[in-house]
């Protein structure tokens, strides 16, 4: 696949559609302005949750997930979601509670995580599930497991909490966030040795930048290392839930402020792998209310390093965008692909109260054509071809016949876009606009796939699933 400059993203990005919950992905400027470069959306993990791309060669994400006993594990899988393998979820060593957020150590060997403590104070269980990391440790494993060390030992006569470990590009440093005191966080660096005595810390420094060291959690280290980037609520007059995006020189302890939104979400910030850009989520552009958390949208962006060029790249919540999906979305953790065209991404989607968690790969590939079904719509209802109302739902229903509509375009030249349903080609279609009507009698759940295919063979695929009635 050819790699793609990380300044093509300033750019219209647009995206078929996956099976499952979220059928489309795409900007909305693609709806106008066909694109030079699609993303290509793929779900490989219906539960998962936050996530770690491996640099090292062996290709693999680690993330972890909730199991049958309610406690998260630490997991690897391949890229497609296969061979997904739980990494020590019974040592004995492990205190066999909450274990996630997990980070892999740039050789490989080894997979840095966070765990609860076996014993104790009694607090809501909740937040000591790895997203707050409430009476959490630091440990690290090797990477198939086998072998595990305690990092950090907490007390625990107050409430303490580590968050978000991440390695330097060097493997020499761990990065997190550590909850000190009541109300009272900081950013922690130590270096990692590892020798005779096992993988251990030493030499922790503590940062704690900007005017109320309130809030913090971290999110890696600039390519060089001379860089940390986080999330943190530092300034005065500042709700914790209008965390903004920071970086801090570690030689210099420049802090710079690269989102400015104190009314906004900011998070889970990543430098691509060349440096040059840096991806995050952010509730802007939807009402927020610092008391209803529950009720938080998020979507996911790009500026670059020093802050400027902000683009929005998805639209999961809003109606009438491709993307959109019927469901409170929030885009959570993500991590880039080695060569910088792929990110894993967590998804969490809410519908009254049924919560669904995914993991997804947005591939960045400019050589397959755009492809979006425009005609069914989630959400919707149709009647005989008309659409009838919308639906308090994220389903599609059909009543009678229905004309499939396409938009398929490649700077080469579409070739044909093939329509099928449960897999059976019906249509094949040659010319603009692409369309096909299905009729006859269908009852029941099918889903619609079109597959749009330009002059050199590259296709795409979007699919949408819909219930039909008669």
């Amino acid at each position: 696949m050819k790699k793609i400059l990380i300044g093509i993203f300033a750019l219209c990005i647009a995206a078929t559609s996956v099976t499952g919950m979220i059928t489309h992905l795409e900007t909305a400027d693609t709806l106008n302005n066909p694109p030079d470069c699609p993303i290509h959306v793929t779900i490989i993990n219906e539960n998962g949750g936050r996530v770690s791309w491996s640099h090292s060669g062996n290709n693999l994400i680690a993330f972890d997930k909730r199991g049958t006993d309610d406690y998260f594990d630490v997991y690897t899988m391949n890229p497609d979601g296969s061979n997904e393998i739980c990494l020590a979820g019974d040592h004995p060593g492990l205190p066999r509670k909450h274990m996630g957020n997990p980070e892999w150590h740039p050789t490989g060997e080894y997979i840095v995580f966070q765990a609860e403590k076996k014993n104790h104070p009694y607090i809501n269980p909740s937040f000591t599930a790895p997203g707050i990391g409430y009476y959490n440790d630091l440990w690290v494993m090797t990477s198939d497991g086998e072998n595990v060390w305690q990092l950090t030992d907490l007390t625990t006569t107050h409430i303490t909490s580590v968050l978000h470990p991440q390695f330097s590009h060097d493997g020499s440093k761990l990065l997190w966030s550590e909850t000190i005191s009541h109300q009272v966080m900081a950013l922690k660096i130590a270096d990692f040795v590892a020798d005779g005595n096992g993988p251990h810390l030493e030499n922790i420094v503590t940062y704690q930048p900007g005017d109320i060291p309130r809030f913090y959690e971290s999110h890696g280290f600039s390519p060089d290392d001379k860089t940390i980037i986080f999330t943190a609520s530092i300034e005065t007059g500042m709700h914790w839930t209008g965390m903004d995006i920071y970086t801090l020189n570690l030689e210099t302890m420049e802090l710079e402020r690269l989102t400015s939104t104190l009314d906004e979400w900011d998070e889970h910030a990543h430098y691509s792998p060349d440096g040059k850009k840096i991806v995050w989520i952010s509730s802007i552009g939807y009402p927020f209310d610092p008391e209803k958390i529950r009720d938080l949208r998020t979507d996911l962006w790009m500026m670059d390093a020093d802050g400027s060029n902000k683009t929005r790249l998805t639209y999961f919540n809003e109606p009438g965008h491709p993307e959109y999906n019927g469901m409170q979305t929030v885009v959570g953790d993500c991590s880039w692909s080695p060569d910088g065209t792929k990110l894993v991404l967590k998804l969490q989607l809410y519908h009254g109260l049924k919560e669904n968690i995914l993991i997804s790969i947005i591939e960045f590939d400019e050589d397959k054509p755009y492809l979006f079904i425009e005609k069914p719509v989630l959400g919707h209802s149709y009647i005989f071809d008309r659409q009838f109302r919308k639906i308090m739902s994220h389903k599609c229903r059909l009543f009678g016949k229905l004309t499939v509509e396409v938009d398929a375009y490649d700077e080469n030249g579409t070739d044909r876009v093939e329509f099928f349903v449960d897999n059976v080609l019906r249509s094949t279609d040659t010319e603009s606009p692409f369309e096909w009507t299905w009729k006859g009698f269908a009852i029941g759940k099918h889903t619609i796939k079109a597959v749009a295919y330009d002059t050199e063979g590259n296709y795409a695929i979007d699919d949408i699933t819909v219930r039909r009635f008669f």
